[in-house]
Order: structure tokens, then C-alpha cells, then sequence
């Protein structure tokens, strides 16, 4: 869980269980659909339990649980209900009864574009899945759900049972010669719909987002990582004879580059300057006090805030050389912030 390879060898694990168990059956299938870890399938009702041994067979770590037919010759699947009928599969869009049905209330601090996209895409998305002798069973669930969430029943009408609209229809593409900007702005009521009409007249589209976001609305569950345990990270280390300090970067856990300064400084003290700087004045690093300044996963930004730090600071180790493929402009910045010099970029007044 959370790692970014989890959901390819999941989704090969499946594919290899499906394949195997599958082949092991006594039988022919006439149907198999999997989405992830959910599969629907047609087994004879006698081979049930059957089916179910095999696939549970594949790993004890792996345990499936069984879901036949109710009375009405239907069985959930992901948010649909497969329905035979005549021979036929037909799907209707499905709700558990343990969900929420909870939508972006129509009080809430979003923009009204957004509110009616959300009743058209589902209505939409709900239209492609089902079958045609059940859209109109869908669209009056969803009716009832996005009344429960303050939707004015006007609004709904004319979104959910409107005929006029099609839903394979197309905005027509219009070749303009300007070319179009776009900007983000947060959604502040009573101010953002005026700007975006303003920049209409100059061809800029804008997006809006929210500053409440549910990130900020929960605490973080998860344990903080120990600071030694963290990677892609630019450290400062402090010596305990002097007021220096050394600036690095490493990709690797924090722990494992303390070791190698820790080597270094033993083995090959001219490897870097913090070794240097401890063989040759028979100083000590505080090692424990380690502090973490900045957390960066791309190589060449996390080299760029290395050569920040080391500028922004006053008494350091670091060789000169590190900092050569600064900027000048940025070297310039960070001169003129510890001199605390009010910048001001406006046209300059007679």
C-alpha cells in the first residue's frame, strides 16, 4: 500500500490467478469480466463452490468470497447490478445500501460550473453503463440523491430530463488565431466569477480551485518519519568546536549518508569538505542534531536548494565550487533578502 508498483503487480497477479485457476475448471466459461480484485462471472449453479475452492486454492493469501444470483436473477458488480433477462445481461446502475449517496452539496463553497458538470458527467457516465430499458430508473435515483444533497428540483429537471441534449454531442472546434492563456485562481465568491468574465474580452481561461481542501480539513493519521529515515532531502549538520555548518543533498535514507560521512572522515577525508573540515582541525560533527531544510524528489531542483541553502548561510563548510551553478540572479536575491531590502518591481513615481 502506497507504493506506486503496487497497482501493476496487482493487476498481474490477478491476470496470472484468472489465467490459472481458470484453466484448472471442469467446465467452459462463457464469460469473465475483472476489474482489479472483483470478478463476475457465468459458472454452472452446481460448480459454485467448486469455482470458489479453486481460486481460494491459488494462495492462502489470497481468499475469495462468493456471491451468487438473488431471486431477481441479478448480482452486484463494482456499481452495477448484472441482470439476466431473456437470455440477456442488461446492467442498471447500482448504490449500496451502506453508501453515503454524498455529492457536492449545493451550499458548499464551489463554483456553479463545477456543480453542473458533476449532475451532467453522472447522468452521462450513468447513460454508457446501463442498459437502455433502465437509463430512466437511473436518472430518477439520481435525481433523488442530488435532491438530498440541496439541488433545486428546476435545476435537476432540466439537467437530468432536458431531451433536447445529446449525449454523444461534440463541442465544434473553432480554429482562433489568438492563443489562448490560462490561469488558476482560488474560488472566492462574488469575485471570481467577475474576474474570469473580465478575461474573457482577452482570451484567458480560468481555473478555479478550492482553498478548503479535505486535506486540510482531517489531521494526519499516518506516524511522522523519523528524520533519519527520510530520502531525497537537502540536511544540515553543525559542528561542535565552531559555529560552521555543512549543507548536502542525498537521494538515500539520511542515516545511510550519515555513515558514509562518518567513513569518510575515518577513511577519505578528502572526499568532501565536511570530512576536511573535521580531519584537518580535529573537530566534531554533531551527528544526532541532523536537520532536515528541505524535502525534494527531482535530482536537479534538490541540487538547485542545496546551492540556495548554502548561500543563505553565513558560516559554512561547503566549498565555494558548490554553489558555481547558481544563478546569478539568484545569487543576486539571496544577497539583497539578508540585507531585509524592500523589492518593489512598479514604475517609479516623478
Amino acid at each position: 500500500m502506497g507504493s506506486k508498483l503496487s497497482p501493476r503487480l496487482a493487476q498481474y497477479v490477478m491476470d496470472h490467478l484468472v489465467k490459472i485457476c481458470v484453466s484448472k475448471l471442469p467446465f467452459s466459461v462463457p464469460f469473465l469480466k475483472k476489474f482489479v480484485d472483483d470478478i463476475i462471472m457465468s459458472v454452472p449453479k452446481e460448480q459454485t463452490q467448486t469455482t470458489l475452492n479453486y481460486f481460494n486454492s491459488y494462495s492462502e493469501n489470497l481468499q475469495f468470497t462468493l456471491e451468487v444470483e438473488d431471486p431477481e436473477h441479478s448480482v452486484p458488480f463494482l456499481d452495477t447490478k448484472a441482470q439476466r433477462e431473456d437470455n440477456i445481461i442488461k446492467l442498471k446502475w447500482y448504490r449500496k445500501e451502506t453508501h453515503s449517496n454524498k455529492m457536492i452539496h449545493y451550499n458548499s463553497n464551489h463554483s456553479m460550473n463545477m456543480k453542473i458538470n458533476v449532475i451532467k458527467q453522472m447522468k452521462k457516465r450513468m447513460s454508457r453503463i446501463c442498459h437502455e430499458s433502465h437509463v430512466k430508473e437511473g436518472i430518477r435515483k439520481l435525481f433523488t440523491i442530488f435532491e438530498e444533497n440541496g439541488y433545486p428540483c428546476g435545476m435537476l429537471n432540466k439537467l437530468l430530463f432536458s431531451s433536447h441534449e445529446t449525449e454523444d454531442q461534440r463541442p465544434e472546434i473553432v480554429d482562433t488565431p489568438e492563443q489562448t492563456h490560462y490561469a488558476s485562481y482560488p474560488n472566492i465568491n462574488g469575485l471570481t466569477n467577475k474576474l474570469k468574465n473580465i478575461f474573457k474580452q482577452d482570451n484567458i481561461k480560468i481555473a478555479v480551485y478550492n482553498q478548503k481542501t479535505v486535506g486540510k480539513l482531517y489531521t494526519k493519521l499516518k506516524d511522522p518519519i523519523p528524520t533519519k529515515l527520510k530520502s531525497n532531502v537537502v540536511y544540515e549538520l553543525k559542528c561542535e568546536d565552531c559555529e560552521n555548518k555543512y549543507i548536502g543533498q542525498t537521494s538515500q535514507w539520511l542515516k545511510s549518508r550519515l555513515a558514509l560521512h562518518k567513513s569518510d572522515i575515518t577513511k577519505h577525508h578528502e572526499r568532501c569538505a565536511l570530512a576536511t573540515h573535521a580531519y584537518n582541525l580535529d573537530h566534531k560533527i554533531n551527528f544526532e542534531d541532523v536537520n532536515v531544510l528541505q524535502i525534494e524528489r527531482n535530482y536537479q531542483k534538490r541540487l538547485v536548494l542545496e546551492m540556495v541553502e548554502i548561500n543563505k548561510q553565513t558560516n559554512v563548510m561547503n566549498k565555494k565550487t558548490d554553489t558555481n551553478k547558481l544563478s546569478s540572479i539568484y545569487r543576486y536575491l539571496l544577497e539583497k533578502s539578508k540585507e531585509n531590502l524592500i523589492f518593489y518591481d512598479g514604475p517609479v513615481s516623478e
